[in-house]
């Protein structure tokens, strides 16, 4: 799916261009001001404003990697087994995509009573071993829980998360401060940081403050990143008609510009490291004020912009795609999932990103991410048959069609024999007459996904961890809880 012309893609890379050579960013960390300005960025010191001259755009742009991998903690636990399903290489080898979950909510629904409630840390493990045990999930984020110190809160979370899962991780830190000990959390994971860098079991994204302000915060996780071999999601979260224009296309050269002067930035500081594009751009209700993640609008935007940071500058796109501004696993859930997802796909996106979530971002369920892995398998096979599409005589039968007689059939023909077992076969939605489906008990999506749900975490076992990186990690944590948590509390 194309939104622009070859031309159209070639004007707005002109213009993210032109931004940050003439106008430029702000960035608020000094001293990676004073080494971009060493490097030949133009830096104004009284405003943190900084321009990019178009030959050091140029310069950096040239230096991303065309192609890299993420870990998990299998390549980790076995690095000299080699094992491919252990490894994620990007771009994907057969042109499909990854599939990652939400990150950031508080809120959380019981799989077994459907209740609503506030997330722990016990609910963090769960997450991560059913994450784990799903086929289609790839990539795999914590969520908040609410029964911990709010300091140190993304420690324990990502503590419980690469203590249960064997997905690849995503790190969304919260503060400055826990950043060292959420690097350190995955070294001690790894076995070290020279295995971290070997093996990347995580990345991490850096986020801009819209519109074109960047916090020392997100700067440190460049930088440190850098340093840890962690890829790096450069992010921009614009607000249509808020903290962007209003139309979709001028939110995506807003997001355009925010997400290439960090792109820019971290091959500065280390040429060729692993970078993706994350534009999400979110919607506002202008009746109430609400940032909104499932309207037309936010699905054609992030859309758009995976097709423009692939076409434009060869970069891999991870982008919201299945998301709902719903408060339960309900229809508009289904509605709002599978359209955003086969929109986000179907343009190319190298990572669909927010399976699981609900309430724009604030709720998780774990049935909807069942549901969402099911729409995931329907997905990748849209992307297949996309990226199949050919008039080829391999792809159109034409010899098939001649020789076929008024009434006649295809089942025997070589060609059905060859790709008849190619389609998407469902775990999840119903194939069968109504009778078969009745007689089993008339089960409803959500009634099979919770079934789903129970069988895959009664089989998931916790993760093997070698001897003395368990202990490691704790020691990470208490270290974060003793320098941050308020003492007495």
């Amino acid at each position: 799916m194309r939104f622009l012309s070859d031309s159209e893609t070639a004007e707005l890379r002109e213009r993210v261009a032109m931004f940050l050579s003439q106008r430029g960013v702000q960035l608020q960390h000094p001293g990676l001001l004073e080494h971009l300005a060493g490097l030949g960025a133009r830096v104004d010191r009284s405003s943190a404003l900084i321009r990019f001259p178009r030959e050091l755009q140029e310069r950096a742009l040239k230096a991303l990697p065309r192609t890299f991998s993420l870990g998990t903690p299998g390549t980790v636990e076995e690095p000299a087994s080699g094992s491919d399903a252990a490894v994620l290489p990007i771009p994907h080898p057969r042109g499909g995509f990854y599939l990652c979950t939400g990150t950031g909510g508080r809120g959380y629904l019981d799989p077994e009573t459907g209740e609503y409630r506030l997330l722990t840390l016990e609910d963090v493990h769960t997450w991560g071993r059913l994450a784990g045990a799903l086929e289609q999930i790839d990539l795999c984020a914590f969520p908040t829980p609410t029964d911990v110190p709010p300091e140190t809160v993304d420690v324990h979370a990502l503590d419980a998360l690469l203590q249960s899962t064997s997905k690849h991780v995503w790190i969304q830190p919260h503060t400055e401060q826990t950043l060292p000990y959420l690097l350190e959390l995955c070294a001690a994971r790894a076995g070290g940081r020279e295995q971290l860098k070997t093996h990347p079991l995580a990345s991490i994204i850096a986020c801009s403050l819209t519109p074109f302000r960047f916090k020392s915060m997100d700067m440190e996780v460049i930088l440190q990143a850098c340093e840890y071999g962690l890829p790096v999601h450069a992010s921009s979260l614009p607000v249509i008609g808020g903290t962007s224009p209003i139309t979709t296309i001028g939110t995506v050269l807003t997001a355009a510009i925010e997400v290439l002067a960090m792109v820019i930035v971290t091959q500065l500081i280390k040429p060729g490291h692993p970078v993706f594009a994350l534009a999400t751009a979110l919607g506002m209700d202008m009746l109430s004020g609400r940032a909104v993640k499932a309207c037309p609008e936010t699905m054609q935007a992030n859309a758009l912009s995976a097709q423009f940071f692939t076409e434009a500058y060869g970069l891999p796109v991870h982008t919201a795609a299945l998301s709902s501004d719903t408060f339960c696993t309900d229809g508009q859930a289904m509605v709002e999932h599978s359209l955003y997802g086969l929109m986000v796909a179907a343009s190319g996106a190298a990572v669909l990103g927010r399976a699981g979530e609900l309430e724009a971002a604030k709720t998780f369920s774990p049935l909807q991410l069942v549901v969402d892995d099911e729409i995931a398998a329907a997905l990748r096979r849209v992307r297949q048959l996309q990226g199949e599409l050919s008039v080829e005589e391999k792809s159109i039968a034409w010899t098939d069609i001649l020789a076929v007689a008024p009434g006649g059939h295809f089942l025997e023909t070589d060609h059905t024999l060859r790709h008849c077992r190619e389609a998407f076969a469902p775990g999840l939605f119903v194939r069968q007459s109504r009778d078969a489906w009745s007689s089993a008990g008339g089960s409803t999506l959500i009634d099979r996904a919770g079934d789903r749900c129970r069988e895959l975490l009664a089989a998931a076992g916790q993760a093997e961890i070698p001897g003395g990186r368990i202990e490691e990690m704790e020691r990470v944590v208490a270290a974060a809880d003793r320098a941050l948590v308020p003492a007495g509390r």
